[in-house]
């Protein structure tokens, strides 16, 4: 199954995921590099999943476009599935 997973480069090429992936095995992977900066939820990284969770929770409490919190919605409930496959 073919995934698409967000990351961030930095600017000596460590390549750092910012979600989990679980593979039964290595596999290959190919990466896009895109123009823009990454957006960081709530102005800063996130130390733990509770720190996700409520940066998540405030960057939809305050944002009033649709596109964005539907991303956000998305975002949460992803992490939630995350944390569930840990268990």
């Amino acid at each position: 199954m073919i995934q698409t997973l967000e990351a961030e480069i930095d600017v000596n090429g460590n390549v750092r995921l910012l979600e989990t992936i679980r593979l039964k095995q290595p596999r290959r992977a190919l990466l896009t590099v895109l123009e823009e900066e990454p957006k960081l939820i709530g102005g800063q990284p996130w130390a733990n999943n509770q720190e996700l969770s409520e940066a998540l929770d405030e960057a939809y409490a305050n944002d009033s476009d649709d596109e964005e919190k539907e991303f956000l919605r998305l975002a949460k409930a992803k992490q939630s599935q995350v944390l569930d496959e840990w268990k």
